[in-house]
């Protein structure tokens, strides 16, 4: 089985929206300023498609090489925050919508080309914000405990039954270590998210997924989820 790096996935997936929004943009504009019958060669979509993917992907590539994602326990990117301030609107959405972001792409296409760059934006910052939070999930040891609202929300994932935990708390460390004291065996963080609102977040994200939770499981709480990968990234993109 060949394992793609979620990196080489965040640009492809930067390059093929940044494409998209390339050609839709520059294709309005040709519309809007050359005649019907102007030769191919003077319209600009398919070199704006090529523009595009190679500024997105460019992008996507080089953030991560200053540091971004290996700077653990600093305050993150923020949007997290904002999302756990709006909760369970935006993460609902978010959950229903799972990776289908490239549907509100072509959508937006009609609505000019203001509405497609904000998607894009918004569409491009999520492999980002999902890469920085893995890269917590990796690092989990050297996270440091926060006072206060602030704190992470975390998934992880029990192999031995493919159920999901989602939960906050002050210490990754500490809380991976109780855990695996109450079920008896390895778990493992997916991804975990800094915030400064961690019971606003967690309680949004149990209510997006309250048709996945888990009765009846010889584990200590309700807090796990039957999620599929689309949900898993879903909630780790926040």
């Amino acid at each position: 089985m060949i394992v793609i790096p979620a990196i080489l996935v965040a640009i492809a997936e930067a390059a093929f929206i940044g494409g998209i929004a390339g050609a839709v943009i520059c294709g309005m504009e040709d519309k809007r300023t050359l005649p019907p019958d102007a030769p191919k060669s003077e319209r600009t979509a398919h070199k704006c498609m090529a523009e595009g993917a190679l500024i997105s992907a460019t992008f996507t590539a080089v953030v991560p090489a200053f540091g971004i994602f290996d700077d653990i326990g600093r305050a993150g990117m923020g949007a997290a925050d904002d999302i756990a301030r709006t909760a369970v609107t935006q993460v609902d959405d978010i959950a229903r919508t799972g990776t289908g972001s490239l549907d509100d792409v072509a959508r937006g296409a009609t609505s000019g080309g203001s509405n497609v760059r904000s998607l894009v934006t918004r569409n491009l910052h999520a492999p980002l914000r999902r890469e920085f939070n893995l890269s917590r999930a990796r690092n989990y040891k050297g996270l440091p405990k926060l006072k206060g609202r602030a704190g992470y929300v975390y998934v992880i994932d029990d192999i031995a039954d493919g159920t999901r935990k989602i939960g906050m708390t002050k210490s990754p460390a500490q809380r991976l270590s109780a855990l695996q004291g109450q079920v008896g065996r390895k778990l493992n963080y997916i991804c975990i998210i800094r915030t400064d609102h961690m019971r606003v977040l967690e309680r949004a994200l149990h209510t997006a997924f309250a048709s996945q939770r888990q009765y009846g499981l010889d584990k200590a709480t309700t807090e796990w989820f039957k999620l599929s990968p689309a949900q898993v990234a879903a909630a780790c993109s926040l």
